[in-house]
């Protein structure tokens, strides 16, 4: 976006400190002005590495700031600096069959949009867990998923006891982290 390459253009990468007198400081001028700052960095001792890691550092972290801080204006300067949005959960659903239920029954989904959520849905809400949910509204229907609205606290979640529950088949199963090298090993859902 424009305001981004506006601030990008004006960062200066250079070693420009408010205290040349630091000895990081000294380094970094003489590596920039050196024709082969490998073969100097090579010669450093481990103190002036410090000296020149934590220079660097300082460096970074004020860069940053300057940069969050330009950030910040330029938003204000557009207009964009504060949104009024409305915060919402998006839970996804399954209908429960009887455990002795004598037919086969094939569990509907569903998928609750949860507009101004209280604190304490968010809170009580638990992944995995079976809830009577009450005060829900239908908004679109398709083949396989309902999609529900739920307002605040006009919307009731009221745990089911785990001695009730257990009269349902499983519906569950939970999720466990995976390594990025095996991700390619996780089944895709359905």
């Amino acid at each position: 976006s424009k305001i981004a390459e506006d601030i990008m253009s004006e960062q200066d990468e250079n070693c420009a400190s408010t205290d040349d007198s630091e000895e990081g400081a000294k380094i970094c001028k003489m590596l920039e002005q050196a024709a082969e700052p490998e073969v100097m960095m090579a010669g450093l001792t481990s103190e002036q590495m410090i000296s020149f890691s934590s220079y660097q550092a300082k460096q970074k972290e004020a860069r940053q700031n300057e940069v969050a801080k330009k950030v910040e204006n330029a938003l204000e300067v557009a207009g964009l600096s504060s949104r009024d949005v409305t915060p919402f959960l998006k839970v996804r659903v399954t209908g429960l069959a009887h455990k002795i239920s004598a037919t086969k029954t094939i569990n509907k989904e569903g998928l609750i949009t949860i507009w101004n959520p209280t604190e304490k849905q968010k809170a009580d809400l638990v992944e995995g867990q079976v809830y009577i949910a009450t005060g829900l509204l239908p908004s679109a229907h398709c083949t396989n998923i309902l999609y529900l609205h739920a307002r605040g606290s006009s919307t009731m979640w009221k745990p089911l006891a785990s001695a009730q529950a257990a009269d349902f088949q499983p519906f569950f199963t939970p999720r466990k982290a995976v390594e990025l090298s095996l991700i390619g090993e996780v089944p895709l859902a359905r």
